[in-house]
């Protein structure tokens, strides 16, 4: 049993080690779109705007760092870094 758990744990760490360096080869963009509707309508301001560019992009986007600026007339401009088109 116990050789079972160092295998686990050597392959947790093995696969921390890759994921980790092939979160080091994206490239991140700056991207910023306007939506109807207020910074809160699904939450924390961030959240919406992380929700609004899967929708309008894709998961392959892989927004991050997103933050919402209100506008008038119900509407919201979202700034986050996605992955760049190369």
């Amino acid at each position: 049993m116990k050789g079972v758990a160092i295998l686990l744990l050597i392959l947790c760490f093995l696969f921390s080690l890759l994921s980790t360096n092939l979160a080091k080869e994206l490239e991140w963009c700056p991207s910023k779109d306007v939506f109807n509707g207020s910074c809160t309508d699904r939450g924390r301001p961030s959240y919406t705007c992380f929700l609004d560019f899967l929708g309008s992009k894709s998961a392959s986007a892989m927004p991050k760092n997103c933050k919402c600026t209100p506008l008038p007339q119900n509407r919201r401009r979202c700034d986050c870094f996605v992955v760049c088109n190369n």
